[in-house]
């Protein structure tokens, strides 16, 4: 399995995620797709190596100047060697414990393209990476057990929740960013961006849920997706 996280002029976050996989030691590769244009996250990765001057855990830097987030990941999905990927947000963690037994499931169940658990968003003071005072609440993924595609599509578009922080195969993962990256700049926006993707994940199989704890979604104030109403999004004239 591989992380792939877009990134930009956020190093106390990503100093806070590494933090995070080398206690858990995470075994997987770890994919920074960093656009950004202030520092170099290479001086900052000097902090996480072993006696070896190796990253720990295996991570890559794939330098992305002036690429928006989606063209990022697209880009740094092209250096993925694994068979399953998952694309995060910086400032979010994965729970690493149970990713074994959900990428056996895959295998085995060539209908199901994906898999998620139990999510959960924090809120910290101030928005910062490292704080004791936090708020945990639940957090939902999208996950669809339906065999007709377009019932799943259907399910998808009259209740969206975020279809990205989903492990899949690496070449399902491309095909979706391959038509985010499509639209023009504009349509590119987050919220639109994500829906395309995840009509894509959605028309092309299903995505298992499970009970155990899976990820942990940073809070911020700006944050619109779980309460976004599709169709009066889609229908107002700036579209």
């Amino acid at each position: 399995l591989s992380l792939v996280i877009p990134t930009k002029n956020r190093k106390y976050w990503i100093e806070r995620m590494l933090k995070y996989y080398i206690e858990v030691k995470f075994s997987g590769n770890i994919v920074l797709a960093d656009s950004s244009d202030q520092y170099s996250l290479d001086m900052l990765l000097k902090k996480f190596t072993n006696k070896n001057n190796e990253f720990v855990p295996n991570i890559k830097i794939i330098h992305c100047p002036k690429l928006r987030a989606e063209e990022a990941i697209s880009k740094a999905l092209k250096y993925v060697k694994t068979k399953y990927v998952l694309v995060i947000n910086d400032d979010d963690i994965i729970l690493s414990t149970n990713l074994g037994d959900g990428i056996k499931f895959l295998e085995r169940n060539e209908d199901y393209v994906g898999f998620i658990g139990r999510s959960f968003s924090i809120k910290t003071k101030n928005d910062q990476p490292f704080c004791k005072d936090v708020i945990l609440k639940n957090y939902n993924l999208h996950s669809s057990s339906k065999n007709c595609p377009m019932n799943r599509c259907v399910d998808y578009i009259s209740k969206p929740s975020n279809c990205v922080m989903v492990v899949m195969t690496t070449s399902l993962a491309k095909k979706a960013f391959s038509f985010s990256n499509s639209l023009d700049p504009y349509h590119q926006h987050f919220i639109f961006g994500e829906i395309i993707h995840g009509l894509i994940v959605c028309g092309a199989g299903k995505i298992k849920m499970f009970n155990f704890s899976y990820c942990v979604r940073q809070n911020h104030s700006q944050n619109e997706y779980n309460n976004l109403n599709f169709y009066k999004f889609i229908t107002v004239s700036k579209w």
